[in-house]
């Protein structure tokens, strides 16, 4: 709000989540407190539950709808006008908010969601993202409605009331297309098959990953257990900073490899380098390097040093991600960003997981970092191997 000196929010009274109300308003009200540049506050009336109303600033939404013509024509834009802006994750430091324009993100994102997704006018779409994420924006906002695809949004959580509650949300809409992330996949796994056999995931005909690269023992089980191994995956990359998908199989077209990207979108440019440039050879790591444009407008933030490295990453195009070419078919195998892991002999993250999850008697596992200090937490199966066994090879 302080950086785009916003002078309208939009919000609810509250949301749900795990059966309690989270207070959207109070939130709200908090943060303007500090924000001097906001006129107006619209409020949606989600849960009816009391919330304080400022004089001349809150409005409620449904008074504001009322008498006004259901015909909205659309504001004649010009195709570089700021569409939204978009904070990173802050893995690489301070988050960055990254500005993204309206003709050419939707454009992308409409184009990509037909590609990679095989959409058909009989499809029901579901994302599982949260709509703040990027992936939210873009696979749950901008590129389905655009499609003109049929939606599902839910703002639950995958646990509650218990573990089935997404393939119980499947079965009872006879999704088509789902799209999640290998975290929560893993997270599932650990619960065991009962759950998602209790229901009819027969209308399943396409799966989707996104968010982080998915381990080969995920891949295999999203694909044996909730797709019946009838379902193609699509392994997704991209960034917020490119605002849509750049990496993917496209279904029925690339052949499926457990934990690889593939090939790149039609219109990007991409090659696996060396710290000199050069491509490797099949089976090498290197860099993922794209040699042509695309990439997000600007950043929406005062003048910074990680501003400007970010956009001397991009304009020398230095690689920001690691990759492997797989020699099959010049598949990308994305492993994790080169920015948060500068030195070459460094180990990512990605890496460190997967290596402690294909090893016997994990279910999951979770790293936090802090400076130079490393801890890792590991979920064991019941009747895996004895824990100071695991603690020894895991060092």
């Amino acid at each position: 709000i302080q950086d785009l000196e916003a002078q309208a929010v939009l919000t609810a009274d509250g949301g749900w989540r795990r059966g309690k109300e989270v207070r959207l308003k109070d939130a709200v009200d908090e943060a303007l407190a500090e924000c001097p540049t906001v006129k107006d506050v619209i409020v949606f009336q989600r849960t009816g539950s009391a919330v304080a109303m400022k004089d001349g600033r809150d409005h409620w939404w449904h008074d504001l709808e009322a008498g006004v013509s259901a015909v909205c024509p659309a504001e004649r834009l010009d195709s570089e006008h700021p569409l939204f802006v978009l904070y990173t994750s802050g893995t690489t430091g301070k988050p960055k908010g990254i500005l993204h324009t309206t003709g050419g993100y939707m454009t992308w994102v409409t184009s990509t969601m037909k590609w990679v997704f095989d959409l058909k006018e009989s499809d029901v779409y579901w994302c599982s993202a949260d709509i703040g994420w990027v992936t939210g924006h873009s696979y749950i906002v901008y590129g389905p409605l655009s499609a003109g695809a049929t939606c599902i949004m839910y703002e639950g959580a995958p646990d509650y009331p218990q573990w089935d509650r997404w393939w119980e949300i499947i079965a009872r809409y006879k999704a088509t297309i789902f799209y999640t992330s290998p975290t929560a996949i893993r997270a599932l796994i650990k619960q065991g098959e009962a759950w998602p056999a209790k229901h009819d995931l027969s209308s399943l005909r396409l799966l989707g990953s996104v968010g982080e690269p998915i381990n080969p023992a995920a891949w295999e089980w999203y694909y044996r257990v909730i797709g019946n191994q009838r379902c193609p995956i699509v392994d997704t990359w991209w960034q917020t900073e490119t605002g849509g998908i750049l990496i993917a199989p496209m279904p029925g077209a690339v052949p499926l490899k457990p934990g690889s990207g593939t090939l790149p979108m039609p219109g990007v440019l991409a090659e696996v380098v060396d710290f000199e440039g050069k491509p490797v050879p099949a089976g090498a790591e290197g860099f993922l390097n794209l040699t042509n444009d695309g990439w997000f407008a600007g950043t929406h933030e005062p003048a910074t040093h990680l501003q400007g490295a970010l956009f001397r990453c991009i304009e020398t195009r230095r690689p920001m991600l690691r990759a492997t070419n797989s020699g099959y078919s010049a598949m990308i195998d994305p492993l994790g960003r080169v920015d948060v892991r500068p030195e070459p002999d460094c180990v990512g993250v990605g890496e460190f997981l997967t290596r402690r999850l294909t090893e016997p008697g994990r279910t999951l596992a979770l790293y936090l970092g802090e400076g130079w200090v490393a801890v890792l937490f590991l979920l064991v199966a019941v009747g895996s191997w004895a824990a100071d066994r695991i603690r020894s090879s895991t060092r």
